[in-house]
């Protein structure tokens, strides 16, 4: 009571109350919009949805501003946590960003300074602390920010390993800059848009379809597949053909349980075939032509179901040798196996100059096999290819295991 009295008694303090009360409620505004964007831009629509649902139901007290700006706010967050797909709840948050500006503007005054808080997670490492930047540029707004923020996605368009996606984002980037302040959400939300179709390769915003069925979610046990995948390449490459058996049969054993749909079942008949195959090889060159058939079958049914695995590609090493070789092999099997264009070119490039530290006739043949595999576009040879390089590649090892 007495300090109730005291704060009437000054009514400097009961300003200064009120404003780190508003303060506070933009910052926890600030927090969830943050995990919204994120959301986003790794493609993950439900998160997205569910987040700005909570940042919708609990929204603080705001500050007074410009009429109908908290209402556009809420429209907005209401759009969102119902959006259908990335790119319109991407579109809805630009009108976040569009309706913040506004009141901000409204308030007058400086805007607290930018600052990067590095909470991402690892999907926007690459352009978290820009897409950060952006983002408070639009909401501030402060053009010198919004500038510097392009010239971070033009520096990182002109990298050696960019990719198209790149250069598409600092296209939008740049439309992003020379739209007029009312138009910059919009193209705020087709930027966020285009990052998260990075992220997500070619799988599709809804959950994905073979025939028109539903797939069930399959992250686990698709995870525990592809590591037994793995450890077979790596079979394969040793010369281990003991391993090679034990690390097919778990592959030939793909569980029924995971209910697929009936139109996915030849898929994983043709993998539980194909790892059959490779258990039963007597030779490693056998072995690698069932490790090709397999990686063939599980794109395949990944193009059809508009899923599979989409890692982003990091920069071939420059040594050691047989650091670029692992690069080289195990980037072209991914490229296979997901599809992805991006990751099978990145690894038959790093192979096709790779010095391996080898017998000279065998490093001619991996050299060999390298270019024809980087001019080969066909997905069906590709997996030939690629079997054969694993196979092509265990003498050296074999020589040299214990």
């Amino acid at each position: 009571m007495i300090g109730l009295f005291l704060a009437c008694a000054d009514p400097e303090a009961v300003v200064i109350d009120r404003e780190a009360a508003g303060v506070r409620a933009m910052m926890i505004l600030d927090d969830e919009l943050v995990g919204v964007r994120d959301a986003i831009v790794k493609g993950d629509l439900h998160e997205a949805r569910t987040r700005a649902g909570i940042a919708l139901a609990s929204l603080p007290e705001l500050p007074a501003g410009p009429e109908g700006a908290e209402q556009a706010l809420r429209l907005a967050l209401d759009d969102l946590s119902e959006a259908n797909d990335v790119p319109v709840a991407a579109a809805a948050l630009g009108r976040v960003a569009t309706a913040c500006a506004a009141c901000h503007l409204g308030e007058g005054g400086d805007r607290p300074p930018w600052e990067h808080r590095s909470t991402r997670p690892a999907e926007m490492e690459r352009h978290a602390e820009t897409v950060d930047r952006l983002w408070v540029a639009l909401i501030r707004p402060s053009e010198p920010e919004l500038r510097a923020a392009v010239a971070d996605l033009e520096r990182q368009a002109g990298l050696p390993w960019s990719s198209s996606v790149d250069l598409r984002v600092r296209s939008l980037a740049r439309a992003l800059h020379e739209a007029p302040p009312a138009a910059r959400g919009d193209a705020f939300g087709e930027l966020l848009a285009a990052c998260a179709g990075c992220h997500q390769g070619r799988r599709t915003y809804v959950v994905p379809e073979i025939a028109g069925v539903a797939l069930p979610d399959l992250a686990g046990a698709m995870n525990e597949h592809y590591f037994d995948a793995v450890l077979l390449q790596l079979a394969v490459i040793g010369g281990d053909l003991d391993e090679v058996r034990r690390a097919a049969r778990e592959l030939a054993t793909l569980p029924e349980e995971a209910a697929l749909p009936e139109a996915a079942r030849p898929y994983a008949a043709d993998v539980r075939e194909a790892a059959g195959r490779a258990a039963a090889a007597t030779t490693i060159a056998g072995a690698g032509a069932a490790v090709g058939d397999l990686a063939r079958a599980c794109g395949r049914c990944h193009t059809a179901a508009g899923a599979g695995p989409r890692e982003p590609i990091e920069p071939a090493p420059s040594e050691p040798h047989m650091a670029v070789h692992v690069y080289g092999v195990y980037w072209m099997g991914y490229g296979v196996y997901a599809p992805d264009e991006r990751a099978w070119v990145a690894g038959a490039g790093a192979l096709a100059s790779a010095e391996l530290g080898s017998d000279d006739a065998v490093e001619a043949r991996v050299h060999a096999l390298a270019r024809r595999a980087a001019a080969t576009t066909d997905a069906e040879a590709r997996a030939d290819v690629w079997g054969e390089l694993l196979a092509t590649c265990s003498p050296c090892h074999a020589a040299a295991r214990p």
